[in-house]
């Protein structure tokens, strides 16, 4: 005899246990598992078809499609084969039968000529500094842009500057500006000045200024009178300036 639980008799022999029943949420998860792995299947087979579709149709001559409706021929269908001959080898095309591939002109990028009528010397050598003739003023002695270093004549009282009149047919005068080096408390008081005409010729041009204090510092600016080439105003643009001197 077997007991109820499958295990030995007294006689020896030994009872198959009973199977239980698997619980509900284990056959509703296998259920689940069965059915997701089933719809994995079915979507690898309908995009298996669809590549399998889309690569015949691409491969097909069109020259085979007079319709929608027409079928294409073995013939027609292109693969992906190389030829063999008849003694089992592949054929190699020639050269010849290769077409070259195309060539593209170089587009030849032209260098800009020099500039022969520029006072400067284009592409100087390297380390080599371009030498500059500065064309000369009408009534000589000084270069363009003008720098004049105007001389200065010192009195009692008084200073008195000179310098070579630029030709120029714009310039129709100079000022003269005497700036004090002297420091003074307070509001700073005008500099004096002194306005003279442009000359007919060439020749020196020379102003003197009065009322300066005896022992005074001061340095002499130069200005001249130019007629603009734009809006045809006269305005004064500074040449120059003398060093410092002392009023006697």
């Amino acid at each position: 005899m077997t007991s109820s639980a499958g295990h030995p008799t007294p006689g020896g022999t030994r009872s198959p246990a009973p199977r239980r029943a698997p619980r509900p949420g284990v056959v509703a998860a296998r259920r689940r598992r069965e059915e997701r792995r089933a719809r994995w299947y079915g979507t690898g087979l309908s995009l298996a078809a669809v590549c399998l579709t889309t690569g015949f149709v691409l491969s097909v001559s069109p020259v085979d499609l007079p319709g929608p409706t027409a079928v294409p021929s073995p013939a027609a269908v292109v693969v992906g084969v190389a030829p063999v001959a008849p003694n089992g080898t592949v054929p190699v095309p020639s050269q010849d039968a290769v077409p070259a591939a195309p060539t593209r002109a170089q587009p030849v990028m032209p260098l800009p000529a020099p500039d022969t009528g520029s006072a400067f010397v284009p592409y100087a050598p390297y380390g080599v500094p371009p030498t500059f003739a500065p064309p000369t003023s009408e009534c000589g002695g000084y270069g363009n842009p003008r720098q004049i270093t105007p001389g200065i004549e010192v009195g009692p009282g008084q200073a008195t500057a000179s310098w070579q009149a630029d030709g120029r047919d714009a310039v129709i005068g100079y000022r003269v500006t005497a700036v004090t080096l002297d420091l003074v408390g307070g509001a700073q008081p005008e500099p004096p000045t002194q306005t003279v005409g442009q000359r007919d010729d060439c020749g020196p041009v020379s102003v003197t200024i009065t009322g300066l204090p005896s022992g005074g510092r001061y340095v002499f600016w130069l200005e001249e009178q130019v007629v603009s080439s734009i809006d045809g105003v006269a305005r004064f643009v500074q040449v120059g300036w003398s060093p410092g001197v002392v009023i006697g």
